[in-house]
């Protein structure tokens, strides 16, 4: 998951893994609106 900043230049990358048999694809992506949702807290907290 990129992390912008408000010029839109990529400041960070979020990423999630796991093993396949601890996790399926289909549990990693629910995680998808939470990443989300922390790249954008991550780029409100740099320097405007």
């Amino acid at each position: 998951m990129p992390v912008f900043d408000l010029d839109g230049t990529l400041l960070a990358s979020l990423a999630l893994a796991a093993p396949v048999f601890r996790s399926s694809l289909d549990a990693l992506i629910e995680f998808v609106p939470q990443l989300t949702e922390t790249a954008a807290s991550i780029a409100a907290r740099f320097p405007r």
